[in-house]
């Protein structure tokens, strides 16, 4: 097998494979609890690599396309789920901006949390929660607008998402959250 039609396999597998992908990572990392998901998943990715003989660096590229064109993708359809909302009568449209606003900023202070202890991340999630649902108050937002995803370290299940209650996952991204 050549390097184009192994790099081919590979990318085929992460498609195929999904979020669950991701998950197998995640699962990588629970097993030993001081790794972060971060570890779990390279793991995983020099385990692919090594196992149709790639480079890493390659198959972590894949793997970070796969997350990048899923967080477009994402995007697209929370866009559009807002702009249906405003044409529903449900929001405004300056309502609609002020959610992709904050959307952008629970993004980047989710980026801050990478590299700290799950009791770090869940600490400072909990306490952004707590002001995510005052600015929802403070601004007339129904809660069920402020489907931002998950946080790093965060798992499946209750509690995953800065705000999981009150959406359906078909909304947005066909079950997954981004």
């Amino acid at each position: 097998m050549n390097k184009t039609t192994k790099i081919f396999a590979i990318t085929a597998i992460v498609a195929a494979l999904g979020t669950g992908a991701v998950g197998i990572g995640t699962t990588f990392a629970a097993q030993n609890a001081t790794e972060s998901p971060e570890k779990g998943r390279s793991g995983l990715i020099s385990w692919l690599a090594e196992k149709f003989n790639l480079e890493t660096t390659d198959v972590q590229a894949i793997f970070d396309e796969f997350r990048d064109q899923k967080q477009v993708n994402f995007q697209a359809r929370y866009e559009a789920f807002l702009d249906q909302a405003v044409l529903d009568g449900e929001l405004t449209q300056e309502q609609a901006d002020s959610i992709l606003g904050k959307h952008t900023e629970i993004k980047n202070f989710r980026e801050g949390l990478r590299g700290q202890t799950p009791e770090e991340i869940q600490s400072a999630m909990e306490s952004e929660r707590e002001d995510l649902k005052q600015w929802a108050a403070d601004n007339n937002v129904p809660e069920r607008f402020l489907r931002f995803g998950r946080g790093p370290g965060a798992g499946r299940g209750p509690g995953r998402g800065m705000m999981h209650r009150g959406f359906e996952n078909e909304d947005l991204n066909d079950g997954e959250i981004e």
